[in-house]
């Protein structure tokens, strides 16, 4: 088998939410320069802490992608009973598993030859892009100029994950927190540590292999707004400098990956007391004010 077409793997994702209707349901958080859907599928107890995974932000980087469809399938299958139990009753994983849809599997720039992971608006110009747009780090004409970029960021602010992981290759392997341009708070650089530490601990025990974690210094990348928009634990992760043979993906690949969603999936603080709790006091105030209750009706 060799990586998967735009609408193969798509249609793939559509299947999973098919065969397993309970867990999986999807919606589209905007357009792309082109006009394309671009899909978010959620798994998991929708009143659950919330994990955003993102896949090929650049349209020639499929590894990402195809990880995250088999994490779908490790965590619907359940292939390790005891985490994927766990997880689907109290955790919501939003994954985007192509983000630039116009130019996935042909190449790394959008149809405007943006590069997307430069076009977000913290720190849109510094380091690591460039105005040529010629470049392959073309920033764009303006912070956030990509309709895909605004995508994102309406869907950060509709969902405020607790966790975010922007999965790239053809660098590393290594993870790494939002840089300087974020303006992280000390104690939020101390959970973001905390929880690097847990991933390359568990890394260790699992696989015997944990990536180098590191400090972003790119300009205008998406980790860096989604942390501002909701102190969201951020990383960009690169798994691989190069295209490894598909056949690798799931027995090298996934096993690396997995680590994180189940260091996010412990640590996401449930949303359901929450809604219990909103739900009883709006019982408690319809029972003390009637005309709330026929106001809701």
């Amino acid at each position: 088998m060799s990586y998967r077409s735009r609408d193969q793997l798509i249609s793939d994702f559509n299947a999973l939410e098919t065969q397993y209707p309970r867990f999986v349901s999807h919606e589209y958080i905007g357009k792309t320069v082109r006009g394309l859907n671009i899909p978010l599928f959620k798994v998991g107890n929708s009143l659950g802490g919330r994990v955003m995974l993102i896949g090929a932000i650049h349209g020639d980087e499929l590894l990402g992608s195809e990880v995250l469809y088999y994490f779908c399938r490790w965590l619907l299958e359940k292939q390790e009973p005891t985490y994927a139990d766990e997880f689907l009753s109290k955790n919501l994983f939003l994954l985007v598993p192509i983000f630039n849809m116009d130019n996935y599997k042909v190449t790394r720039k959008n149809a405007n030859a943006v590069d997307l992971n430069r076009n977000f608006p913290v720190g849109w110009g510094g380091s690591g892009s460039s105005a040529d747009p010629t470049a392959w780090n073309y920033k764009g004409i303006s912070a956030s100029s990509e309709p895909e970029t605004e995508s994102m960021l309406q869907a950060l602010e509709q969902w405020k994950p607790s966790f975010l992981q922007d999965v790239h290759q053809f660098a590393g392997p290594y993870f790494a927190r939002p840089s300087s341009y974020a303006a992280m708070t000390s104690s939020d650089a101390e959970r973001h540590n905390t929880i690097a530490t847990a991933i390359k601990s568990l890394s260790t025990t699992r696989t015997s292999f944990a990536m180098s974690y590191l400090y972003l210094g790119i300009g205008g990348c998406l980790v860096d707004s989604a942390y501002k928009v909701g102190s969201t634990i951020s990383y960009l992760t690169e798994l691989e400098p190069s295209s490894p043979p598909y056949a690798d993906i799931v027995p090298t690949y996934v096993p690396r990956f997995l680590p994180f969603p189940i260091v996010f999936g412990q640590n996401t603080p449930p949303l359901i007391p929450i809604v219990g709790r909103i739900a009883n006091l709006i019982n408690m105030l319809t029972a003390i004010f009637p005309r709330l209750g026929q106001l809701r009706r």
